[in-house]
């Protein structure tokens, strides 16, 4: 990030102040590239699993289309993120104050602000998609045997590739291009001094 501002007094009663800051805010790059995301135009709209996680993806059959695609390649961030990086976020400043009489003013200003995302519990890490991460809740009766035991780890060829659907799984998703959040903001009035230690806006 970066800014740059003045003042400019155009008379003895008159201000001027301007500026621009400019913002920008990466998207979440993990290490490793495990990184997927979900792309609901994939597939002619029936949506897939793009993923950026290195080596050979597991052929998921479940679903029976290509539900789940190799991201693109280089190390571009959006190659690494899945999420187009939003560099225009220029936000200006503006701002004026007149002195009308003594004790009387005019104040006003005019300002663009930006806010990188806030994440609010775990729906927008899209590092906990599959294939580098799955959330699995089993349930037994006191008759059935459970799956697996924790203590034993967890043994992933209980749970082959080829039978996971990911048409029925919890998908995190984030736009892949998403705009960072952007507000205005602008004020105008008058200050009138009512006493040395009061004044009305």
């Amino acid at each position: 990030m970066f800014y740059a501002q003045d003042s400019w007094r155009v008379t003895p009663t008159f201000s001027f102040n301007y500026g621009v800051r400019y913002e920008y805010f990466t998207p979440v790059i993990e290490r490793d590239r495990l990184t997927s995301n979900f792309d609901p135009d994939a597939n002619d709209g029936r949506g897939a699993v793009v993923t950026t996680v290195p080596g050979t993806l597991p052929a998921t059959t479940a679903c029976g289309f290509p539900c789940l695609l190799a991201g693109p390649s280089g190390n571009s961030i959006f190659a690494r993120t899945l999420i187009q990086p939003d560099r225009n976020n220029i936000a200006p400043r503006l701002s004026a104050a007149w002195q009308l009489r003594d004790k009387i003013g005019l104040r006003g200003g005019y300002a663009i602000f930006y806010q990188a995302t806030e994440r609010f519990g775990s729906g927008p890490v899209i590092q906990l998609n599959p294939p580098q991460f799955f959330a699995i809740q089993l349930n037994s009766s006191n008759s059935t045997p459970p799956v697996f035991f924790f203590r034993d780890g967890f043994p992933l060829s209980a749970i082959p590739p080829t039978d996971i659907d990911p048409t029925t799984l919890g998908l995190r998703a984030v736009a892949m291009d998403q705009t960072t959040p952007w507000s205005q903001q602008w004020s105008f009035g008058p200050q009138i001094e009512l006493f040395p230690d009061l004044v009305l806006e």
